[in-house]
């Protein structure tokens, strides 16, 4: 699909409203997810991206070739000034920059990186293939690789039989593998909420005394947003929609995000 399809295809989805139909993107997701599995390494060749965090895969050679876009626009590439990776993140596709996006914002991701791979794995046939992950995001108790493509393509014949050879490359290596598309990505009202908590990235922040009043009530668990919004003075609608968008507090971003919606303080990465 050239990068102008895709992105009227994106763009006419995110335009409608939330009773429109919006077909394959509202149609229930396809699972592709191959959890961790114990056992020994396969023997695969592996390159990492250089800025891959230095706690992953740290035994494997750091440096790789960064494929570059494949678009028909020769040279589109989404750019994402990312504040929870510290640095600009670039994609090959409108999806994929989708995705970073829900990342960037998700409290429950600690962190991600696009092309962060590059293996080399066996098929059924047993020859050498190449494949580079699109993303690797990392939750608490979940360290990921993904592969982003629409419908169409991920189900095609060719890609659902190669799926289970590179899940089993990156499984045996204590990671989870899955293929996400449009119907994950862009489904609503996730993709909605994303869109929300984007916008209020420069809003007010919740003035000191307030935030940290609110970390303190989180701590004794769950809240409402209006709830906090009554006891601290100074908090607002908009500056709790900063807060979540900044990360440290989360919230549920597969349900509509509303004054009633509940939120809990993100852990931090060792569970304390």
């Amino acid at each position: 699909m050239s990068s102008a399809a895709e992105t009227r295809l994106i763009e006419r989805a995110l335009a409608m409203g939330p009773s429109s139909p919006l077909l394959e993107y509202q149609m229930p997701p396809v699972r592709r997810l191959w959890l961790p599995r114990i056992g020994a390494r396969p023997l695969i060749d592996l390159r990492r991206h250089p800025e891959l965090f230095s706690d992953i895969l740290g035994d494997y050679p750091e440096v790789f070739e960064i494929r570059r876009s494949r678009s028909a626009s020769r040279g589109w590439q989404g750019k994402l000034a990312s504040s929870k990776m510290g640095r600009t993140v670039r994609t090959r596709s409108h999806l994929e920059l989708r995705l970073c996006e829900r990342c960037e914002v998700d409290g429950a991701v600690w962190r991600y990186l696009e092309q962060p791979i590059s293996i080399t794995y066996y098929d059924a046939e047993g020859k050498k293939r190449r494949h580079t992950p699109d993303l690797y995001y990392e939750t608490n108790g979940v360290a990921s690789f993904v592969e982003v493509k629409w419908e169409s393509d991920a189900r095609s014949e060719k890609n659902e039989a190669r799926w289970p050879h590179i899940a089993a490359a990156l499984t045996g290596l204590g990671f989870q593998y899955e293929v996400l598309t449009e119907r994950h990505i862009l489904r609503r009202p996730m993709a909605d909420n994303v869109a929300l908590l984007l916008r209020t990235r420069r809003n007010e922040p919740l003035p000191i005394g307030a935030a940290a009043a609110l970390e303190a009530l989180l701590r004794r668990g769950p809240l409402m947003i209006e709830e906090a919004i009554s006891a601290l003075p100074g908090a607002s609608w908009t500056s709790m929609l900063r807060a979540l968008a900044d990360g440290w507090v989360q919230t549920d971003l597969e349900i509509l995000l509303t004054p009633g919606s509940p939120v809990s303080l993100s852990r931090p990465k060792d569970g304390g």
